[in-house]
């Protein structure tokens, strides 16, 4: 991490805020619900519920800013990207040979034979594109967000290339 002064790091703060308005309302929102529900914040997509604990700054008991800002976001993604994963194994469990190896971050890594690349590409691919509909339908709330899919083929997970379908 950079080594600046803190009236720097304040400053960087400030312009991000700045620049995603959209965010910082939505993130003051989320704490000021946890300041009114003992520590509860439900995602309004899933119904997740974080339950936040106060801890002691400088004498002061209170909420951790940082913890109510990111818990929603990571969270969530989190969710959307179990979606997509149950998805697509849904769709591919019918080849008994591709297995879904991990999910990590993002990314979803499959172990597919050569024969059914183009099948597991095309329907991940899809299955991402299509999203939205999915999150409406399982979840009740309309997604405003585009989404988007990279795929990625290679022998070995570090060693990919981009697919192009």
């Amino acid at each position: 991490m950079p080594d600046f002064s803190l009236k720097r790091w304040e400053e960087i703060v400030e312009a991000f805020y700045k620049k995603y308005s959209g965010l910082h309302k939505w993130q003051k929102e989320n704490f000021k619900e946890v300041l009114h529900n003992n520590g509860i914040l439900t995602s309004p997509i899933t119904g997740r519920q974080w339950q936040f604990k106060k801890q002691m700054k400088r004498g002061v008991s209170q909420y951790a800013w940082a913890e109510i800002c990111n818990y929603p976001a990571q969270g969530t993604a989190y969710d959307i990207i179990a979606l997509w994963m149950v998805l697509c194994n849904r769709e591919l469990c019918q080849y008994p040979d591709v297995k879904l190896v991990m999910q990590v971050h993002d990314e979803l890594v499959w172990d597919v034979p050569n024969e059914y690349v183009d099948i597991v590409a095309k329907t991940c691919y899809n299955i991402c594109i299509e999203l939205p509909k999915h999150i409406e339908k399982f979840f009740g709330v309309k997604c405003n967000v585009p989404l988007s899919c990279e795929v990625k083929v290679g022998s070995v997970w570090g060693n990919t290339e981009k697919y192009i379908m």
